[in-house]
Order: structure tokens, then sequence, then C-alpha cells
């Protein structure tokens, strides 16, 4: 038998400050400029990682959603992902301690979703930047 530590919260630090990870889950509906995480008054928002699966009627008629997020309502986009279609779970990427882009101060991350609805998650962190 084998044990492996687990952290179930992970703590990031960012200008000496720590910044628990935190997460959102939603149905995305296809559409543009969805809200996946309000904008927070002097705050970034640094996206560090998502999982997104197809809905189970989309599997069946074999629509394959995809979906963008990005800076802001009509911001600049930062991650465009494709979802594999078929039953064999979530897909995305994973949560790396460096993150993989972030937003402008005070503003929200929001998704594109094309094609099909689909189910997510996002992982991120929030900070107060240097001035």
């Amino acid at each position: 038998m084998s044990f492996e530590q687990v952290n179930p919260i992970k703590v990031y630090e960012v200008n000496g400050v720590p910044c628990k990870i935190k997460a959102v889950t939603s149905a995305g509906i296809v559409g543009t400029n969805r809200t996946v995480v309000s904008a927070i008054t002097g705050k970034i928002i640094r996206f560090m990682g998502f999982a997104v699966c197809p809905t189970l009627t989309n599997v069946a008629l074999g629509n394959i959603p995809t979906i963008s997020f990005k800076d802001g309502s009509g911001g600049r986009a930062f991650v465009l992902f494709g979802v594999p279609n078929g039953l064999d779970g979530s897909k995305g990427l994973p949560v790396i301690d460096s993150g993989y882009d972030e937003t402008t101060v005070s503003t929200g991350l929001f998704a594109d979703i094309g094609i099909a609805d689909c189910y997510y998650t996002v992982f991120y962190i929030e900070y107060t930047p240097e001035t």
C-alpha cells in the first residue's frame, strides 16, 4: 500500500502576499462575453488552469464546443481550446504554478463559448499588483 501527501488547498505568494487558489464551475452556454469571474476592484485575476467537457446531449449529437478565455468583455483572448468529443472525461489545461495569463487590473475574466454548450471549472488566484 502506498500513500501520497495531498495538499487540498494550493497557496501561491504574489508580491509577498499569500493567495489561495479559487475555482468557479459553471454550465457554459454558447455565446460571447460570458462572465467567468467578475471584476474585483484593484485586483488582477491570474488564470491558473481549467477543465471543460461537453454536455451529454452535445456528445450524442457530435457537437464539439470551443471555449476562449479573455481579459474582460470583448478583451484580448489568451486561451482558445477545442473540446475533444466523447465521454472520456474532461479536458483542459492543468493548474501550473506560473499560471497561463491574467487580466488587467479591475477587469473580469470572460469566455466566448462556440458551437455547443459545455461545463467548465476555472482555477484562478486574485492579487493586488505592485504599484
